[in-house]
């Protein structure tokens, strides 16, 4: 039995609450550029982590209070509970090559602390889980 990898869009959006212990540590007098060149770091921090199977470094970006909804509707509440749900993925579907790559990101601050943060990313190198006779398989393609 082969079940498809997935590979595809994963769009997330991230607003400031999340992003805010790096703003909020940031002088008032610094521009929405320099803010949004922190917040382009902490992306790149967060898929780095992906891209390792580093399910810590992925999640270090999370607040102890952020709620976090998967693309498939897992919830977890706060960084402790993102990084179990993440590490639990990378044991049970992430294949060796499993890869996050950041296609586009759009930043729009509603205040000079606070931004709503739009990252599109490509996933791939995760399999799916499939169903055969009542049992969940996992497989590649």
């Amino acid at each position: 039995m082969i079940c498809a990898s997935w590979k595809g869009r994963v769009g997330f959006a991230i607003v400031g609450i999340v992003i805010g212990f790096s703003l909020q540590s940031a002088a008032p007098a610094q521009n929405s550029q320099s803010n949004g060149a922190t917040i382009r770091r902490v992306i790149v921090e967060m898929t780095d982590g992906f891209n390792q199977h580093d399910a810590v470094a992925a999640t270090r970006m999370y607040t102890p209070d952020a709620d976090f909804v998967s693309l498939r509707g897992d919830k977890a509440k706060g960084r402790a509970e993102v990084e179990k749900l993440l590490a639990a993925l990378f044991e049970a579907r992430a294949r060796k090559d499993a890869a996050l790559r950041t296609e586009a990101v759009e930043i729009r601050f509603i205040r000079p602390d606070v931004a709503i943060v739009h990252v599109t990313n490509e996933m791939s190198g995760l399999v799916r889980r499939c169903r055969v006779f009542g049992q969940v398989r996992g497989g590649i393609s």
